[in-house]
């Protein structure tokens, strides 16, 4: 039984090596080896703001490694384009087919614009900006779940990051309770989480034209 229990609690150990405080992205998933693949998720809150009569969205959080670490902060604002109605309606249905160069992609208004500073532990940090999608849905109970998507450039950074490149990718979410959830822009503080995946090319590694 002392066996069995050594050998349960070995493998528990190797599971937690490889999905826990050692959980690194496979090699394969790189491009290059200098390409520096970073996933962390994000706990935090954002609010309506109004600035000149134009709706803000501010968001602040945590962020955590994929195994629970907290590993930094991060602080970013989003520019909504369009009036708040816009994000209730999704995009057109593509059409197949989805492996011909036919019929033309149908066009997906932007409807905000946003920007991100990610500073983690080890005091460096990322700037990102572009454009993004914020979508509303409602649910039955007249809650409000908000989906935010950003397809972002890495601009610049600091320590580690100073001068790096590259892209980044966030898929957020944010929900406003019921009583809340009537009037968006004036709902005050709500929760806010994301996903973010980061493909990094340090300055040290880029060649200046």
């Amino acid at each position: 039984m002392q066996a069995n229990d050594q050998t349960l609690t070995g493998a528990l150990e190797k599971i937690a090596e490889k999905f826990g405080s050692r959980l690194l992205v496979p090699e394969a998933a790189h491009t290059d080896p200098r390409e520096e693949l970073i996933i962390r998720y994000t706990i935090g809150s954002g609010k309506f703001v109004l600035v000149r009569g134009s709706p803000k969205i501010v968001v602040t959080g945590k962020i955590y490694k994929l195994n629970g670490d907290e590993d930094g902060k991060w602080e970013g604002i989003d520019e909504p384009v369009a009036p708040i109605p816009e994000t209730f309606v999704p995009p057109p249905e593509p059409q197949p087919p989805f492996d011909k160069p036919a019929p033309v992609v149908d066009t997906v208004e932007v409807l905000s614009y946003a920007k991100g500073r990610f500073t983690f532990g080890d005091g460096s940090s990322i700037t990102a900006i572009g454009p993004a999608n914020i979508r509303v849905i409602y649910y039955v109970d007249g809650a409000a779940q908000l989906w935010i998507t950003g397809d972002q450039i890495i601009t610049n950074g600091t320590g580690a990051f100073a001068d790096a490149r590259g892209l980044k990718t966030v898929g957020g979410s944010t929900w406003v309770t019921a009583e809340k959830a009537a009037d968006l822009t004036a709902a005050g503080e709500f929760q806010a989480k994301t996903i973010e995946v980061f493909r990094v090319i340090r300055g040290k590694d880029i060649k200046r034209p």
